[in-house]
């Protein structure tokens, strides 16, 4: 009965190895993996019922190890949002960071003396620091996962820091085995303690330095977006004021152009009249067009690509509004709108016929909807790759991240030369 229990518990000991890995890999290397706690269970009860299968196989549990790390490969690699082949590469330095956390826990465990508290079990000993560390780990990082800025978290590192950090990964181990080597044969009381204090510092030097350079990145990235809403709005206020200047203007002299083409009727002079009302309405075509839909940023954003639209000959228009994303903090706002609006520009660009811009917005039950449409060329075509039809735009990614942020949906696709995104929030 002890044997199955101890069975049962090195299995879950083995599900939560890989669960461990995939949010080290999520959380601190940023990486593109769905992970949620539903899709968390999910795995663990698939893996948890593999481990079934490998014990009931005579000659498989020594090779416990191998299928640990391949279910791992294989989970990334689905979970993952662009089914890199490099998050699989990622998995190697991830599970030397969660081999870290067991070496710093194994050398606690010996300073303590709880490593003479040992079951033997047929295939190995098991002792406390063979499960706790494990499901300790699990604990914390899915409080981590729920709980951490998703912006941080989910900031990726550079080519540079990602090396470092692997390297570090990589020469841990071998820190590890040499100075266990020479706590074998020094027999001093303090080195135990020594050798956890300098693990315990390497440990936290490494996770602040993750943190830190995540953090950086993730702050670059949010000033670039405050840096562009500035500038959205720099440009909506410098238009709004040219554009009331010309309006003040024109008014002023209103009554004597009115005063002046009735004289010419009075007097017979139609075709000069017609001739002076054609400047007039030059002069008021001259007026730039005013956008109204419901969201302050949104307006800010069409002001400012206005003048890019009307000299591509793109028409903008606008059913239903977006007051219901008030919601929307500014910055977010200004990131969604600014990324779909430029994507459909520059699709539109690479049309010869017809070129619009058609944006809906509907709220129903307490939902907004919001629907883009716009056509698309044969130079759009090479982003449309993907076997799961999504359409792949300059900052799409961008935008995808906005609307999980607020726990929406988007869904993206393209059929006969019109791009198609759709996205669902709850207000």
């Amino acid at each position: 009965m002890i044997n199955v229990m101890f069975t049962i518990l090195i299995m879950l000991v083995n599900v939560s190895a890989v669960l461990n890995v995939l949010l080290i890999l999520k959380v601190f290397f940023g990486s593109s993996i769905k992970l949620t706690n539903r899709i968390l269970l999910f795995v663990g009860g698939i893996y948890f019922l593999v481990n079934i299968g490998i014990g009931l196989v005579p000659g498989l549990t020594s090779l416990t190890t191998i299928f640990v790390f391949l279910f791992m490969v294989i989970s990334i690699f689905i979970l993952s949002q662009e089914h890199k082949i490099s998050n699989c590469f990622l998995a190697i330095p991830a599970a030397l960071m969660y081999v870290q956390w067991g070496s710093v826990f194994k050398l606690i465990e010996r300073l303590v003396g709880l490593d003479k508290l040992v079951y033997h079990y047929p295939e190995m000993d098991v002792r406390i620091s063979t499960f706790l560390p494990d499901f300790i780990l699990l604990a914390f990082m899915i409080v981590i996962m729920n709980k951490a800025n998703k912006g941080i978290m989910e900031t990726k590192f550079s080519k540079g820091e990602g090396i470092v950090i692997t390297i570090i990964c990589i020469i841990y181990p071998v820190v590890v085995a040499f100075f266990d080597y020479l706590d074998g044969n020094i027999n001093h009381v303090l080195f135990t303690p020594f050798w956890l204090v300098i693990m315990i510092l390497v440990n936290v030097v490494v996770i602040y330095a993750v943190i830190h350079r995540k953090k950086a990145g993730y702050y670059k990235k949010v000033a670039g977006w405050q840096q562009e809403q500035f500038q959205a709005e720099y440009d909506y206020f410098k238009d709004y004021r040219e554009n009331n200047v010309d309006l003040i203007k024109f008014r002023h002299d209103f009554n004597n152009h009115m005063l002046v083409v009735k004289g010419m009727y009075e007097k017979g002079q139609y075709d000069r009249a017609n001739e002076y009302i054609d400047k007039l309405s030059e002069a008021t075509g001259g007026l730039k067009k005013t956008y109204v839909t419901g969201h302050e940023i949104l307006d800010m954003i069409l002001k400012s690509k206005a003048a890019a639209m009307e000299e591509n000959n793109i028409e903008f228009t606008m059913e239903g509004n977006l007051t219901a994303l008030d919601f929307l903090e500014d910055v977010d706002a200004c990131i969604l709108f600014s990324n779909i609006i430029d994507n459909a520009i520059e699709a539109n660009l690479n049309v010869s016929e017809v070129r619009y811009i058609k944006l809906s917005a509907k709220t129903v039950n307490k939902m907004i909807y919001i629907q883009l449409t716009n056509p698309y060329g044969e130079d759009n075509e090479a982003k449309v790759n993907k076997t799961n039809g999504d359409v792949h735009g300059i900052g799409l990614q961008n935008v995808k991240d906005i609307v999980e942020k607020y726990d929406g949906q988007m869904d993206a696709s393209a059929d006969a030369g019109v791009y198609e995104l759709k996205i669902v929030m709850s207000i």
